[in-house]
């Protein structure tokens, strides 16, 4: 799922030099939006959803500035379920209840939108 992020990122890229992060500020919302682009092909996401949200604020109508932050967000999402995932203490009992619910949002996340059976766990089931 990172994987294709990155690729539709890519894709939406303007033409000009791939993975060039600029050394000084970008100087207008299109050098933001590009250098956004850039950070994001380098797994750079946290700087690449400030470069994004630095060019929207130049240019509020920048769709594609607006699509690559989107993107961005779901990439950090993504990892944010997965460190969630690996850090539960499997020694836990209601630890399976919330890998289970995890589980579910991964699968919702990838486009497997069933979401009828993805209950969170109740707090006396959520580990602590």
């Amino acid at each position: 799922m990172l994987a294709l992020a990155v690729v539709l990122i890519a894709g939406c890229a303007a033409p000009g030099p791939r993975n060039t992060v600029a050394a000084g500020p970008p100087q207008d919302a299109e050098g933001w939006y590009q250098q956004g682009n850039a950070l994001a092909r380098d797994d750079r996401l946290e700087e690449a959803r400030a470069a994004y949200v630095r060019a929207l604020e130049l240019q509020p109508e920048l769709a594609r500035a607006r699509h690559n932050l989107g993107l961005v967000h779901m990439q950090l999402g993504w990892k944010a379920l997965l460190q969630a995932r690996r850090e539960l203490p499997a020694e836990h009992p209601a630890s399976a209840a919330t890998m289970d619910y995890l589980g579910c949002l991964m699968q919702v996340f990838m486009g497997r939108p069933d979401s009828s059976h993805c209950d969170p766990p109740s707090s006396e089931e959520t580990p602590q």
